[in-house]
């Protein structure tokens, strides 16, 4: 099946997950967040500029389709899209080590930004117990549904390239002269 064809499909089957399975899922107060791994591991592998239109679409469906403030989820996602598709431009991707960490950070980043935006926009509760009850376990669940979706999406070959490295150079020909 054609990459053109697998991501929007992946994003269809992830809001899906977000709107109907993940609200039954709680972990404590917390929600798991299907979105988040998504953006987040289609910026470690791809180009930075091809998953910003995913990033601001579904997060958009999810603000109206959910009960979050609309425009924050897209916000968030796109955050988490340029920042590590920028990041990733110089950063090794050839092992899990690097990617396994930029998940974990950038799900703790991210759930701790949407945390504040929401405490700011009014809602009601102590910021300690939105940390530890909220934050912190829908870190974890969002880390481990980012390395399920790191796992399936280098299994079917959607990442661009197998090195993160931007001072490498590739060597071919043009016509009949050699560059390197």
């Amino acid at each position: 099946m054609s990459e053109r064809f697998v991501l929007p499909i992946a994003c269809v089957v992830a809001l899906v997950l977000q709107v109907v399975v993940a609200p039954v899922l709680p972990l404590g107060s917390a929600v798991p967040s299907f979105l988040l791994p998504l953006v987040v591991v289609l910026a470690i592998l791809r180009n930075p500029d091809s998953c910003y239109g995913y990033a601001f679409v579904i997060g958009l469906l999810a603000d109206f389709l959910m009960s979050t403030p609309v425009g924050l989820s897209s916000l968030l996602l796109l955050i988490a899209a340029a920042l590590l598709g920028s990041l990733f431009e110089v950063l090794d991707k050839s092992s899990f080590v690097m990617p396994a960490i930029a998940i974990v950070v950038t799900c703790f980043a991210i759930e701790l930004l949407k945390l504040v935006a929401l405490l700011l926009l009014g809602y009601q509760g102590s910021p300690l117990d939105f940390f530890l009850q909220s934050c912190l376990p829908a870190v974890v669940a969002d880390s481990v549904i980012g390395a399920v979706y790191y796992f399936v999406f280098t299994k079917l070959g959607l990442g661009q390239s197998t090195s993160g490295d931007a001072w490498s150079t590739k060597t071919g020909t043009v016509g009949n002269q050699r560059f390197h």
